[in-house]
């Protein structure tokens, strides 16, 4: 794929940041993965209390029966 080795995204991020910055780079998008995580487990649970599924079910039977008449 690449024909220069230089070119590669790892070897680019060698040659701009510093390794204690790639460091904090890597820590900051796990620590932004653990919070995007929780946020949607949160929203599922929150989702799950107010009945979202049989909701949701209700408008598409509704949705259906628009279409059929």
């Amino acid at each position: 794929m690449y024909f220069d080795d230089h070119h590669k995204r790892s070897e680019v991020c060698k040659l701009r940041y510093k390794p204690e910055e790639m460091r904090q780079f890597r820590m900051d998008a796990r620590l932004a993965g653990k919070q995007l995580a929780t946020y949607m487990r949160e929203l599922t649970l929150l989702a799950r209390r107010l009945g979202a599924a049989d909701l949701i079910r209700r408008m598409e039977e509704m949705d259906a029966q628009d279409k059929s008449a």
